[in-house]
C-alpha cells in the first residue's frame, strides 16, 4: 500500500508516469525529456466516484464510437447525435510534427478522429487510455466509423475501502505541451503499426481537444411571439460602397421590404468617418436608423480572444486553407467580419429595447452587392427557416454517394453573403463570433466560412430555405481592402460581378421578374422559386 498513490474524487491524474508498467513502455519519451517517471509510486487508486473510473466502467461495458473525419454534413449530424445522447466529443489529432513556433497546423496532423464518449470521460481518461486505444483500433484500417470496447482491467483496492486501483496508463502526457502548444499532447506507449511517423521513437503523439457544442434551440426560442413588427436590414463589414451598389440596394432591398437600416462598419478614410457616414445618409435617407464605426482587432488581440476558451490550438490545427480564422490563420478577414456582425446584433437589440418591440424579420446583406431585382415578398418565406439565396454553383445536391447524407440534401456551400431571418433565428446566424470565442462552435479540418455556417445552423437545429439569388458581389475597386487580387480583375468587359457565371444565371430570370413576366411563389421543400 505504501507504493500506491491515493487521489481524491476531484483530483486530476498526475502527469508523471508510475511503476514499470507505465514507465518502461514510455522509455523513449522519458529519454527525450518528454515525460517523467515518479519511482516512488507503482499504481494509482481513486474513489469509485472518480470520473476516470466512471468513464472506464462505461466504455468497458458499452464501448465508444470513433469517426475518422471525412464529410462536413455527415460530421455535423454525428456531432449533434452525440451531443443529444448526453455524451462528450473529443478530437484526436495524430501528429507528425510540431512547428518551431509551437503552433499546431494542419500540416502537423496526419489524420483526425473524433470520439463520442460517455459524459464522465474527461481529457485524462481520453488522453491516457482511449486515444491510444483508438489508434490501435484504427491501425491499418480504411474504415471510417469504428466502435471499440477496450478491456481496461481495474480492481478494487486492498488498501482503502471504496477505492479502485486504476489500470496502467497506455500514454504519457508531454510535460511541455500545455505551455508550448496550449493544450494536451499525449505520447502513446503502444507500439502499434501506423502510417504516421512517430515523434519520439515508437511514441505516437496525439493532441486531444474537447469539442464543445451549442445546445439546439428549443421550439419556444425559435417561434415568433406575435408582437414582432417590421423589417431590419443589417450591414456589418469593412467600408465597401459605391453609388451603383447603394442605388441597387435601396431600389431592390430596402424599399420593397420597407426596412430600417443598421450598420457596423470599419475602415473609414478618416477618424470621424464623416465622408462615409454622409454617403450612407445620402443613400438610405430616413431608413438609416443607426451606424457604428468599429476598429478591427489586431492579430494578437484576435488570437487572445480565441485563446480565452483554450480552443486556439484546436482551431489552428484545423484551419488549413480555409479562411474561417483569418487573419489569425490563413488569408482574409473573416474573424473581424464575424465580430462586427455580433456587434450589429448588439446594436439591433439595443434599438429594439428602446423601440419597445422586436422586429419580425432581420435581413443581413453586404454593401458590395449589386441587386438586379426585388427581394421576394416575406409572406412567401416560412417564418421557421433562415433563407439563403442560391445559384447553380452552390446548390450542390448529394446523389446518395456520401454516407449518412440523404439523397437530394444540400451539402457544402451555405453562402454567408446574405440571409433573410425571422427574428427568433437571427442570433443563430449573427452571433457566430460569440460561439467561436467561447469554444462552442462545430469545427472540422479545412473549414471554409460557408461550411462553418452550415454546420453551426444544423447543430442549432435551424432549417435553411433557399430562394434564387438576385444580387452578386461586385469586383473590388482600388480603395477597398480585398483579400484576393483576383477580385480586382475585370473578368468580362460588360459584367461588374466577381462571378460571371452567377451574373449570367441571375440575369436569365431577373429581367422577367422586373417586367412582371415572372413572379415568386412558394415551392415545396423550403424553396422559393421564380
Amino acid at each position: 500500500c505504501s507504493r500506491v498513490l491515493p487521489l481524491g474524487a476531484g483530483e486530476a491524474l498526475p502527469t508523471a508516469l508510475m511503476g514499470p508498467e507505465e514507465c518502461m513502455p514510455a522509455a523513449r519519451a522519458l529519454e527525450m525529456g518528454l515525460a517523467t517517471c515518479d519511482e516512488r509510486w507503482w499504481r494509482i487508486e481513486v474513489p469509485r466516484a472518480h470520473p476516470v473510473v466512471e468513464c472506464i466502467e462505461q466504455v468497458s461495458m458499452w464501448g465508444f464510437e470513433a469517426t475518422r473525419y471525412h464529410d462536413q454534413v455527415n460530421l455535423a449530424h454525428r456531432l449533434a447525435q452525440c451531443r443529444d445522447q448526453g455524451r462528450r466529443i473529443y478530437w484526436l489529432f495524430y501528429l507528425t510534427h510540431v512547428g518551431n513556433d509551437k503552433l499546431l497546423t494542419p500540416q502537423s496532423v496526419g489524420y483526425y478522429y473524433f470520439v463520442c464518449v460517455p459524459l464522465p470521460c474527461g481529457t485524462d481518461a481520453v488522453g491516457y487510455y482511449l486515444a491510444s486505444f483508438t489508434q490501435e483500433l484504427a491501425a491499418g484500417s480504411a474504415i471510417v466509423d469504428l466502435w471499440g470496447r477496450p478491456e481496461l482491467k481495474y480492481s478494487t483496492s486492498h488498501c482503502r475501502p471504496d477505492h479502485i486501483l486504476l489500470p496502467p496508463r497506455i500514454a504519457s502526457l508531454d510535460v511541455n505541451s500545455t505551455r508550448e502548444v496550449g493544450g494536451h499532447v499525449f505520447f502513446s506507449s503502444l507500439s502499434t503499426e501506423s502510417k504516421i511517423r512517430p515523434l519520439a521513437g515508437n511514441q505516437h503523439a496525439i493532441f486531444v481537444a474537447e469539442q464543445r457544442l451549442p445546445p439546439a434551440l428549443s421550439k419556444a426560442e425559435a417561434r415568433l411571439r406575435g408582437s414582432e413588427q417590421g423589417v431590419a436590414v443589417v450591414f456589418a463589414s469593412s467600408w465597401r460602397l459605391t453609388n451603383a451598389t447603394a442605388t441597387s440596394i435601396v431600389r431592390h432591398l430596402v424599399r420593397p421590404l420597407n426596412a430600417s437600416v443598421f450598420a457596423v462598419l470599419s475602415g473609414p478614410s478618416s477618424a470621424d468617418a464623416a465622408e462615409e457616414t454622409m454617403a450612407l445618409q445620402s443613400a438610405f435617407g430616413t431608413s438609416l436608423r443607426d451606424v457604428r464605426w468599429e476598429a478591427d482587432l489586431s492579430q494578437d488581440e484576435l488570437r487572445r480572444a480565441l485563446n480565452a476558451s483554450g480552443s486556439l490550438p484546436m482551431y489552428t490545427a484545423m484551419a488549413g486553407r480555409g479562411s474561417v480564422f483569418s487573419p489569425v490563420v490563413g488569408t482574409g478577414a473573416n474573424l473581424p467580419s464575424l465580430r462586427k456582425l455580433e456587434l450589429a446584433a448588439d446594436l439591433l437589440a439595443s434599438h429594439e429595447r428602446t423601440r419597445g418591440r422586436r422586429f419580425r424579420w432581420v435581413v443581413f446583406s453586404r454593401l458590395d452587392m449589386e441587386w438586379v431585382a426585388d427581394h421576394p415578398k416575406l409572406s412567401l418565406l416560412a417564418p421557421d427557416h433562415i433563407w439563403i439565396p442560391h445559384t447553380a454553383q452552390n446548390e450542390v445536391k448529394n446523389v446518395g454517394r456520401r454516407p449518412g447524407v440523404l439523397a437530394g440534401e444540400f451539402v457544402g456551400n451555405t453562402p454567408d453573403w446574405h440571409a433573410t431571418m425571422p427574428r427568433p433565428l437571427a442570433d443563430a446566424f449573427m452571433r457566430r463570433w460569440g460561439a467561436i470565442v467561447t469554444g462552442a462552435v462545430a469545427m472540422q479540418p479545412d473549414h471554409q466560412p460557408e461550411d462553418l455556417l452550415a454546420a453551426h445552423l444544423r447543430l442549432l437545429g435551424v432549417p435553411v430555405g433557399r430562394f434564387p439569388a438576385l444580387a452578386g458581389l461586385v469586383e473590388c475597386v482600388s480603395s477597398w481592402t480585398c483579400t484576393f487580387e483576383g477580385w480586382r480583375r475585370k473578368h468580362h468587359p460588360s459584367v461588374r460581378w466577381r462571378n460571371v457565371a452567377d451574373f449570367k444565371e441571375v440575369q436569365r430570370y431577373a429581367a422577367r421578374l422586373r417586367d412582371g413576366r415572372y413572379a415568386f411563389a412558394r415551392a415545396p421543400k423550403a424553396r422559393c422559386r421564380a
